[in-house]
């Protein structure tokens, strides 16, 4: 049965989509982000004892389970959009890719009950050590299952970037671009998450009223931090590698996204992205030379040395 259109102006529903999708883009890429860094924090608080490992990862929970109840409701707002504005589009790629659609939603569903989990057992963890590694195994589990359902739509968007046969669906899954956008978007969580969570933690640090949450914020701040600055080094190699398959894959798309109309975007990435390195390296130069006394830049970079205790 044939659907008629809603009449209303292209441009809404390419507002409508964009919102949705960028802001689904923003909780998903942090939820995978922070998964991975907070179950690294807790394994690292667990094999040094370190209490500030531990606060900063349950810190990190905290802010998982948040976004994860967020991007529930800003996916089924999306899906629905979709299902509005293009349907014929929408129909035609789940049909194209059903399984892997049906695989990201069932990791997200793991997803959710592990970050559940791994937050609200945080206190049940530390009775005796057996309970602190199934502890350990629910972050890792949330981090796993956001990870895979994370490769899961990137399958779907490499496909439409570099399409193969429809019939051959195992070329249509593992096409030219899968992997290295798989890449790029790893490091990339890991950038915007590391720099999300400092963000967060500044906060945390001027509306500290006690000076063990002064110091730990500012610790935790740091750490966060040098996690995205070093992240974001890293992206400009794998994007050039990206970047460069898409030329000789598909030289239209290449075309059109950096020279073509829709090259300003990319313009004003590298602008971000000139900006972010540009101030990231001031922050850092500026932390580095307010450091005059040796032990105290080593105590606010490791926070456990020996020569910081006491």
């Amino acid at each position: 049965m044939f659907v008629e259109p809603l009449g209303l102006p292209m441009l809404v529903g390419r507002v409508a989509i964009a919102s949705a999708a960028l802001t689904h883009a923003l909780f998903a890429t942090f939820i995978v982000g922070s998964s991975l860094i907070g179950a690294m924090m807790e394994t690292i608080g667990y094999l040094r004892h370190d209490a500030a490992y531990e606060r900063l990862a349950r810190f990190i929970a905290f802010t998982l389970i948040l976004t994860t109840a967020a991007i529930s409701f800003f996916g089924v707002i999306l899906v629905f959009l979709l299902n509005i504005f293009w349907p014929h589009f929408w129909s035609t790629l789940f049909r194209i890719m059903f399984w892997p659609l049906l695989l990201e939603a069932s990791f997200f569903f793991g997803e959710a009950v592990f970050a559940y989990a791994w937050y609200y057992s945080w206190d049940w963890s530390t009775h005796d050590r057996l309970r602190k590694r199934w502890h350990l195994g629910f972050g890792w589990g949330a981090a796993a299952c956001s990870l895979i359902a994370m490769l899961m739509i990137d399958i779907v968007a490499s496909y439409m970037l570099t399409p193969r046969p429809p019939d051959q669906m195992w070329q249509a899954i593992f096409n030219p671009t899968m992997l290295y956008l798989d890449t790029h978007r790893i490091v990339g969580n890991l950038t915007w998450t590391g720099f999300g969570l400092a963000a967060l933690c500044a906060l945390a640090f001027l509306r500290s009223h006690r000076e063990e949450d002064y110091h730990f914020y500012r610790w935790a701040g740091a750490v966060c931090f040098t996690i995205g600055f070093g992240a974001l080094l890293v992206m400009p190699a794998i994007g050039y590698q990206y970047l460069l398959e898409l030329r000789y894959v598909e030289p239209q798309a290449f075309y059109t996204l950096m020279l073509g109309p829709r090259s300003w975007l990319f313009n004003l990435v590298a602008l971000l992205y000139g900006s972010i390195a540009v101030l990231g390296s001031v922050y850092i130069l500026r932390n580095v030379r307010s450091l005059r006394d040796s032990s105290l830049r080593c105590r606010i970079m490791c926070n456990t040395c020996p020569c910081c205790q006491g």
